[in-house]
């Protein structure tokens, strides 16, 4: 089991993961610690793909509520000559 590159930042580090990797307990708490890191980052992708899906739906509403000013839609005062 290794931990991913992005956790293991510097050379002091990465040493002590390889000590604790000879130790069946602390490949276990390390096994814990790598699938926590996981799931926070799965959550930050979906997190992230959420936001972006409302912002496109924001920015689509904004879009659509346009239209109608443009094309002298119900919201638009137009002046008329009888």
């Amino acid at each position: 089991m290794n931990l991913r590159l992005e956790i293991i930042n510097d050379e002091a580090t990465a040493k002590a993961v390889v000590e604790l990797q000879k130790d069946e307990g602390a490949r276990a708490f390390l096994k814990i610690i790598d699938d926590v890191v996981k799931a926070q980052d799965q959550r930050y992708n979906e997190s992230q793909t959420n936001t972006e899906a409302m912002q496109a739906a924001a920015n689509e509403a904004a879009g659509e509520m346009a239209i109608p000013r443009q094309m002298g839609g119900p919201h638009t005062l137009m002046a008329t000559s009888d």
